[in-house]
């Protein structure tokens, strides 16, 4: 049985709901207060959530609170006339769908009929995920790249994992190959731009007895540890372009010869991929193939960088602070309010990576003192910290006087027809503004969004048309 809870100030669809819920065993009930079902005072247990958008109810503001939640329901927004950014909103955040109140009665009747599946069918909840493997933190990104972790689990499909330098790329590589059904057997870690060029395929595939010379005996390649198990290939974009089409085979049949080898051998492995680089830039570069990034990305998690996870920061800096006082055998200690304020205010352009360095040195220095305070922190982020109270934050980036611009850059060179010396100007404006918010917003995209007045899908579009941080987002 299944708890259907309908939230909407009249009683509309419920009734409806009711009617065509006769027979089935679950429990229908409504709400027209939000807080019965998001305040922890309150138990009403809810699988299923009917938000019955009636009026100027700012989802943008409503969805988070559901998503928030320890174990928060399946959702199914139901409205009387559909808004498109809207419905990117509340598919990207993870609703079942965004339906017209016309259609709501016929899709909900299929609906309620094989909601079991629909509910139960992941057993492990996002924190599970994150409590089991160590991955701090609750920010929707965050959250978003959990459960398909959880998801990624049920089966043996290809998972591409993007994200900066420093978050945690095979961390998640770990949790995918820690919750599958492969788990009791090899996960092959492969970084690929530590190949060497001469040697990546015996690397790979490795070779048989005097394959070439030094070869003075038969060795299986990477790829064939992994077998039974899963193999991650961390930085895939450095992974050679004549090696690619090899790989793709290799992904295809699962068989591939070993260099020197008279005959293929067979290998049964997941493959688990991470990269910071634009694959799909690359593949129009021609630096990375097509149909390997399509056969990469079954399913594809975009984690965020530490800037984006501000309301993460201190309760990740007390678990990296428990840990590093562990390993260094110290009593915990805890941290100043002035430590914190520095804490929030820098970039962290290393994400975690770079806090837990940070963390580790920190503890390292304060010896015996029980309370951290700034002057411990690395010279680097003091200085940076410092500047930025006097107002300094480092030399500005040049600003282009617009209208020098052009007679600087196409100097020496026939000069364009008009329509393209306009289009080029245009464009050199446009790029300087969109640099311009993504640094004077520091990475805050609702902040960005508020002060260029765009839609998030429309910032994201402009943020991935000049390669800004937080363009890789292949769901806009």
């Amino acid at each position: 049985m299944a708890n259907v809870v309908v939230f909407e100030k009249s009683p509309d669809l419920f009734h409806d709901i009711l009617d065509i819920s006769r027979g089935l065993p679950h429990s229908i009930t409504r709400i027209t207060n939000f807080n019965e079902i998001i305040d922890d005072n309150h138990s009403l247990k809810t699988d299923l959530l009917v938000l019955n958008k009636t009026g100027n109810i700012p989802l943008s503001k409503l969805y988070p609170r559901i998503t928030g939640m320890h174990t928060p329901p399946k959702v199914l927004v139901v409205v009387d006339k559909p808004d498109i950014t809207e419905l990117e909103f509340v598919l990207r955040e993870g609703a079942l769908d965004y339906i017209q109140r016309d259609n709501a009665i016929e899709h909900l009747q299929a609906l309620l009929t094989r909601l079991d599946g629909v509910l139960f069918e992941e057993e492990l909840s996002w924190a599970d995920v994150g409590e089991r493997f160590h991955i701090f933190g609750s920010c929707s990104e965050l959250r978003k790249c959990l459960k398909t972790v959880a998801k990624a689990s049920k089966s043996d499909v290809s998972v591409l994992i993007h994200g900066d330098t420093g978050t945690g790329k095979e961390l998640f590589a770990r949790a995918i190959h820690g919750l599958s059904e492969r788990r009791n057997e090899n996960l092959i870690v492969v970084d690929c731009a530590s190949l060497p060029a001469t040697l990546v395929e015996s690397i790979l595939f490795g070779y048989s007895k005097g394959a070439f010379t030094g070869a003075d005996s038969k060795s299986e390649g990477l790829v064939m540890r992994a077998h039974k198990g899963t193999l991650f290939l961390d930085e895939v974009s450095e992974l050679p372009l004549d090696l690619q089409k090899n790989f793709l085979r290799v992904l295809q049949e699962r068989r591939f010869r070993p260099v020197g080898a008279k005959s293929e051998v067979e290998s049964d492995f997941r493959l688990v991929a991470a990269t910071n680089k634009d694959l799909s830039q690359m593949v129009k570069e021609g630096l990375f193939r097509a149909d390997l990034l399509y056969r990469i990305q079954s399913l594809k998690l975009n984690l965020p960088p530490l800037r984006e996870r501000r309301e993460d920061l201190v309760g990740l800096a007390n678990q990296l602070l428990l840990k590093a006082c562990e390993k260094n055998r110290v009593p915990m200690k805890s941290f100043s309010k002035e430590f914190l304020e520095i804490l929030r205010r820098h970039d962290w352009p290393g994400n975690v990576r770079e806090l837990e360095n940070v963390l580790d040195s920190v503890v390292a220095v304060s010896h015996n003192q029980p309370i951290i305070y700034p002057e411990q922190l690395p010279f680097y982020v003091r200085v940076k910290a410092a500047k930025r109270s006097m107002g300094h934050e480092g030399t500005p980036p040049p600003r282009i006087d617009l209208l020098q611009e052009p007679a600087r850059e196409w100097s020496g060179r026939p000069l364009p027809n008009y329509k393209a010396y306009r289009n080029e100007l245009l464009e050199s404006m446009e790029r300087q503004y969109f640099r311009e918010l993504q640094r004077s917003s520091r990475g805050d995209i609702g902040k960005a969004m508020k002060v260029a007045n765009l839609s998030r899908a429309r910032l994201y579009e402009f943020y991935k048309k000049y390669n800004l941080t937080g363009a890789n987002k292949d769901e806009y």
